[in-house]
């Protein structure tokens, strides 16, 4: 009989980057450009974990550089999951990190393509914490527009089934399964794989069902 163990992992990497630029909404006036951030919706709830504050963006650093010279803007919004910006006519990249719980500051796009944050992998999202999300893309302004910016969770549920062979089933019983070697640095603007050990972690054993 077949028994399903689940956990929820980083993402090894981050979705291909937003085409915000092919949405946008022209509206208000010029030079007033409106980002509106989207959460994904909620994954099949996993046992230890609220479904509510799955999709919940409870704050955003928004990383924001343009092809004009020495454009680059940090804003940290906290119980907000949109902001207005005056920009000149051009073209931005944006990096986004939802749910840090911190004003990280300014970065460039070097620093944070290299960013990595240091998680316990069951205790960040196994316990009823707000996920991080991401996003990462580029728009044109040519005047007054809205922006979506399609925010991506870093972590993704693993769901293995499990079986034993007939041969030993009737003295084999499969209760319990233990997640090895997870990745405990999350790159959210980067690939997660890893060959450093150290940069791995175990999850406790868990029940199947």
């Amino acid at each position: 009989m077949k028994k399903i163990f689940s956990f929820i992992a980083a993402v090894l990497t981050l979705a291909s980057c937003s085409k915000a630029s092919e949405e946008m909404v022209t509206t208000g006036r010029p030079g007033s450009v409106r980002l509106v951030f989207e959460a994904p919706a909620a994954m099949i709830p996993v046992r230890g974990m609220d479904p509510a504050r799955e999709s919940e963006i409870m704050d955003v650093n928004l990383w924001l550089s343009g092809d004009v010279a020495g454009l680059s803007r940090h804003r940290y919004l906290s119980g907000s999951g949109e902001v207005t910006l005056e920009l000149p006519a051009g073209t931005y990249d944006y990096y986004v990190l939802a749910n840090a719980g911190t004003d990280m500051g300014e970065c460039d796009a070097a620093t944070l393509e290299e960013l990595s944050l240091a998680l316990d992998p069951y205790a960040d999202f196994q316990e009823g914490g707000r996920f991080l999300m991401a996003s990462r893309g580029s728009f044109t302004v040519s005047g007054a527009a809205t922006v979506p910016v399609r925010l991506v969770r870093c972590a993704a549920k693993v769901e293995l089934a499990l079986s034993v062979a007939p041969a030993f089933a009737p003295e084999f019983t499969l209760t319990r399964v233990q997640a090895l070697g997870v990745p405990a640095l999350l790159h959210p603007f980067g690939d997660n794989r890893t060959e450093d050990l150290a940069a791995l972690a175990d999850y406790p054993a868990g029940e199947v069902t």
